[in-house]
């Protein structure tokens, strides 16, 4: 028999997200934190571009996270 400590559970949906990162234009990400890692669900606009609106606030030439599909 597995028992779950519920007591350590996090439920957390995009609902609600814990922070929601606006590019510049054209598309946000909504955060939520979970277990101390941040899971973003992004939002793109027709005509969004790395280089464009979201590469001048990283700071990167192209997306260095993990993604998953």
């Amino acid at each position: 028999m597995v028992r779950l400590d519920t007591r350590q559970a996090e439920v957390k949906n995009f609902r609600r997200p814990d922070e929601t990162r606006q590019f510049q234009g054209k598309g946000k990400a909504d955060v939520v934190t979970l277990a101390g890692q941040s899971i973003l669900r992004g939002t793109f606009e027709p005509g969004w571009r790395w280089s464009r609106n979201v590469g001048p606030i990283a700071g990167t030439e192209q997306c260095e996270a993990s993604h998953l599909a």
